[in-house]
């Protein structure tokens, strides 16, 4: 990904000042396989935000800065409108991307969009597909209960060009006011993962516009772990992934956050080495009003 030339992206943001706060470590011991740490990948979520309040135009450069210093193998973005997923398909030329438009039609200027970007020459792409939060998940374009806007889930079945692991990722954005229409996706998240992924690790990343003490986020651990909770490290765990665009120096609201990366375990044992939250700000500025959530996985075994 390093050789995209950011230059242009980032002229007038000669002088970038980073934040990153180190949180303590997780509770669990170092694993002696130094192997499982060998064949890790990185897997993010990141809500980038639409245009409002902030233009992504403004922002873009800072994103792109973002993406270039972190190297993510595979991630889950939410929100950006088709002018921002242009963008990021220009500047991320090492990667590809799967998933539609909230409406179903990719096409759309003016919606959100929920894209799963990969690199190109670490994963293969052998499935994809879309579902909505409605009655009717199979229609594209669709919502009900008391969401305000359409709500869906876009997801690919991947496979480990290292090791020949295969895993699902689901990747969503929850309504920011319907509290029955959160409680019913999560329901739905749970059924569709369990027909879909079936006996694989299923990831869910997502903004769920929901903490981790909120009823949509405990319908999910019914079936899916925290990947925080599974971490031998953390970092900046005590921070809110939420910041509307408001900077500061120390954490917010007592650690909770409205983004999370969930995993469904399923028989190949895996280890999550690290888990942190990336709060990367430009002279006191931030690329989105959401900090990108980033961990490192492997699964235990070698491709024979």
């Amino acid at each position: 990904m390093r050789h995209f030339a950011l230059s242009l992206l980032l002229c007038g943001w000669c002088g970038i000042a980073f934040s990153c706060d180190k949180a303590e470590s997780g509770p669990k011991e170092e694993p002696a396989e130094s192997q499982w740490r060998n064949q890790s990948f990185t897997l993010a979520t990141w809500n980038v935000a639409f245009d409002n309040p902030v233009p992504w135009d403004d922002r873009k450069a800072m994103a792109a800065s973002v993406f270039d210093t972190q190297d993510f193998d595979i991630i889950g973005i939410q929100e950006p409108w088709r002018h921002a997923l242009d963008d990021l398909i220009a500047m991320l030329p090492d990667y590809d991307h799967t998933g539609t438009s909230v409406t179903g039609n990719p096409a759309d200027t003016d919606c959100h969009n929920n894209p799963i970007f990969y690199k190109k020459e670490r994963f293969e792409l052998l499935d994809s597909g879309s579902f909505w939060f409605s009655e009717t998940p199979d229609v594209p374009g669709s919502k009900s209960w008391d969401s305000y806007g359409i709500r869906m889930c876009n997801w690919g079945k991947f496979r480990d060009r290292q090791t020949g692991g295969e895993f699902f990722l689901f990747n969503t954005h929850f309504d920011h006011k319907g509290e029955v229409a959160r409680e019913k996706t999560a329901q739905i998240v749970n059924e569709r993962v369990k027909s879909i992924a079936k006996g694989y690790h299923a990831f869910l990343t997502g903004d769920f516009n929901g903490d981790q003490w909120s009823e949509p986020y405990k319908i999910l651990t019914d079936q899916f772990r925290d990947t925080r909770d599974e971490a031998v490290r953390t970092e900046n765990a005590d921070w809110h992934t939420y910041n509307a665009y408001n900077y500061s120096d120390k954490p917010l609201y007592s650690g909770a956050q409205l983004d999370h990366i969930m995993l469904r375990p399923a028989d190949l044992d895996f280890v999550v080495n690290e888990w942190r939250i990336v709060n990367t700000d430009f002279n006191k500025v931030y690329p989105s009003d959401h900090f990108p959530i980033v961990l490192s996985f492997s699964f235990k075994f070698e491709r024979q």
